[in-house]
């Protein structure tokens, strides 16, 4: 199927239209270019398929351009590459010959629907702006995408993004990565490369789902070309060889847990925020300094807030506080804080405060510390009201406890601490 010169429109409107057609040819003209329309479900699905000046490219129908090989130049202007359909531009996992390659230059971003990218293999290498669209419930699972010049990344479906790998080459100044929604970025590999001075600021990565940059790797270079370098204004006019990104956003249940950011010196992240409580947000994140130096307490807010609970915390920070001070806030809580020979581990704690009725009753408590050669100092324990520590107990090693307050006669009553195994009563 041949459409060409000065091709103006090329329809699959049916279903299964096109279907399994081979050699395609596509030229159109400057400057409106050639429509692609694959609008009927399974329409051009297993085609091969080439052109220049393409204007649009849309896969709109279910199943429409999956299993397809592609490799076309859009107009001067560019063009969006719409994967809309579901399962629209899909590959195959395992299977070759349902194999999906899509090589689109002058592109201006892409957006992929649900399943609509899955297993694909993207390559827009000239995208002349845009967005990278993953719109939808596992848009992007698993697919390989390599694009430069691009706005943002953004995964807003669940599991959108999970197990992709990503190359972004020069994206624009202020480019961003955004994850919202559960799982969607989860073992992501994404790297960033770049070799442009002018692009010196990334407005940041915000992981707002839970779960949703988990184990994510993150890959992040600025190399400028000695050449380039050495020519660099020192007012920072002509560009810089440094890369800021302006904020690592963890914001729910394990959102950031570990992630990996790798980044040489010149690259600095320069603000973390991990969400607090007993979320996990930032627990086992390695590579950001200010995300991996820990919580700096732990508070249980409202009644029972934390009652039953399992939780388990590494290497908070300095001062970190387990507050608990409203009515069995923290009854029947199991906690352990691991704390290791990390360079950023803490060497004290700001205490324990069980300051209300039942707030601590039955709290099991196990601070571990396994780093050689430095004993942890906990910091006191304050059980200031009826039965606020009542059947606790607290259990160290390598730590010491400080002084015990219990305020109440029946403050502490079978209260227990057992330091380097040996047991004393808490009163």
């Amino acid at each position: 199927m041949v459409c060409s010169p000065d091709c103006v429109h090329i329809v699959c409107n049916g279903d299964s239209g096109c279907r399994g057609v081979k050699g395609i040819e596509v030229n159109g003209s400057e400057p409106d270019g050639a429509a692609i329309d694959c609008n009927g479900d399974h329409s051009c699905i297993s085609t091969t398929m080439t052109g220049t000046g393409v204007g649009s490219i849309g896969c709109t129908g279910d199943a429409s351009c999956a299993y397809s090989t592609m490799d076309l130049d859009c107009v001067a202007d560019g063009c969006l590459f719409r994967c809309v359909g579901d399962n629209s531009c899909q590959g195959h996992l395992t299977d070759p010959a349902y194999a999906a390659s899509y090589t689109v230059r002058n592109t201006n971003g892409i957006l992929c629907a649900s399943h609509a990218c899955q297993f694909g293999v993207f390559t827009l290498t000239q995208n002349l702006g845009g967005l990278l669209i993953c719109g939808a419930e596992r848009a992007c699972f698993q697919a390989q995408m390599t694009i430069n010049n691009v706005g943002a990344i953004i995964c807003s479906g669940f599991f959108g993004c999970e197990g992709a790998t990503f190359l972004v080459i020069n994206p624009e100044q202020n480019f961003y990565v955004d994850c919202q929604q559960r799982n969607s970025c989860k073992d992501l590999s994404i790297e960033i490369i770049v070799t442009d001075p002018m692009i010196t600021e990334f407005r940041g990565i915000s992981c707002g789902g839970a779960s949703s940059c988990e184990g994510a790797v993150f890959t992040i270079t600025k190399r400028v070309p000695a050449g380039v370098a050495a020519k660099l204004p020192a007012d920072g006019s002509g560009g810089s060889t440094e890369l800021v990104i302006a904020e690592l956003s963890c914001a729910a249940s394990r959102s950031c847990a570990n992630a990996v950011f790798d980044m040489p010196s010149n690259v600095a992240v320069e603000a973390c925020g991990c969400a607090g409580g007993t979320t996990g947000s930032c627990e086992g994140l390695l590579g950001v300094d200010s995300c991996i130096k820990g919580l700096e307490k732990l508070e249980c807010v409202g009644t029972g807030t934390c009652a039953g609970m399992v939780e388990t915390i590494t290497n908070p920070k300095d001062g970190f506080m387990l507050i608990c001070n409203d009515p069995g806030s923290c009854n029947n809580f199991v906690l352990t804080i691991n704390v290791d020979s990390h360079p950023n581990a803490p060497t004290f704690f700001g205490g324990i405060q069980c300051n209300s009725i039942d707030s601590c009753k039955g709290l099991r408590l196990f601070i571990l510390n396994t780093a050689p050669g430095r004993r942890l100092d906990v910091g006191g324990l304050n059980c200031g009201s009826t039965n606020s520590c009542n059947n606790a107990a607290l259990v160290m090693r390598n730590a010491d406890l400080g002084a015990v307050n219990c305020a109440t006669p029946d403050s502490c009553t079978q209260c227990a601490t057992f330091i380097d195994n040996k047991f004393a009563p808490c009163g």
